[in-house]
């Protein structure tokens, strides 16, 4: 009987299956923070950035990829001395 479960008088215990572990708790998504906003708008007053704009804009907008760089001189050399002049 104990070792086959046969010839027994009485039902052999039955073995209750274990409970599923519980699940885990799900929490919505995080969402990735908000950058901070930029010091300067580099295509606001584009159109008359040269007079408009600060000089700090200028230098932010230039070292960025944007507008704001001042025009370089020109260099032009003449008789082996060199002259900065504008083509305006």
């Amino acid at each position: 009987c104990e070792n086959a479960n046969r010839g027994c008088t009485t039902q052999a215990p039955t073995v209750k299956p274990r409970p599923k572990p519980p699940k885990p708790p799900t929490y919505p998504p995080t969402v990735p923070p908000t950058p901070p906003p930029l010091p300067y708008d580099c295509n606001m007053g584009v159109a008359n950035w040269a007079v408009s704009w600060s000089d700090a804009q200028k230098a932010w907008c230039c070292a960025h990829g944007g507008p704001g760089c001042a025009t370089p001189a020109k260099i032009c050399t003449l008789w082996g001395d060199p002259h900065i002049i504008s083509f305006d």
